[in-house]
């Protein structure tokens, strides 16, 4: 995999400091540490409530429209340039395309992420357009594309909805025709101390 010869670049046998973290606790231990007796998260929220949102426009002076969100220490910031040209493309296109792009600030998560994007970086990029084609009016701007880039500048959990959320809100910045805004959520399961359910499974 090419590196960034841009930036300094560490040892190749370097080894992540969180090998070295003590942690003896399994990991139903590790949920009853996060969640209180009282069935409330350590932050003061219940189960099945959502995190505060923080959201504002045109923070990039740069782009067309701009986003940026706050789910409690979730940051995502995302930017829309203007139509161009669909590149390498011979053929008229009816519809236009969406450039999609969700990447993770290096020092954005625990372990320190590489510049160049991972596999996850691009099954994010991949659903983030999926998710925001059926909002746009794509016939609008035919043989064009506008290009969204997520940026998520700290994660603590759902980063991928809110930067899904935060690009919808990004393209309605920049004027771009939509049928309506696009909002995501993560749902997790629910899981029952001392009970024989697993954390993630669901009773039906």
């Amino acid at each position: 995999m090419p590196t960034d010869s841009r930036r300094l670049q560490g040892p190749e046998n370097t080894t992540s400091y969180l090998l070295y973290v003590p942690s003896n606790k399994s990991y139903r231990e590790f949920i009853k540490d996060i969640i209180t007796k009282d069935k409330k998260r350590k932050d003061g929220r219940k189960l099945n409530e959502q995190r505060r949102i923080y959201m504002k426009t045109g923070v990039v002076s740069q782009a067309k429209g701009s986003a940026y969100i706050e789910q409690n220490n979730t940051k995502v910031i995302c930017s829309v340039f203007d139509p161009r040209e669909i590149p390498r493309k011979s053929d008229y296109s009816v519809n236009g395309e969406l450039y999609c792009e969700f990447r993770f600030a290096p020092f954005s998560c625990m372990k320190w992420r590489g510049h160049q994007a991972d596999s996850y970086e691009k099954e994010c990029s991949l659903i983030l357009r999926r998710a925001l084609e059926p909002a746009v009016c794509r016939h609008e701007f035919p043989n064009f594309q506008v290009d969204v880039y997520a940026l998520v500048l700290e994660n603590d959990g759902s980063a991928l909805s809110a930067a899904i959320t935060c690009a919808g809100l990004a393209l309605a910045d920049a004027s771009v025709p939509m049928y309506d805004l696009v909002v995501a959520t993560s749902v997790s399961g629910s899981w029952k101390a001392g009970g024989n359910k697993s954390f993630g499974e669901t009773e039906t």
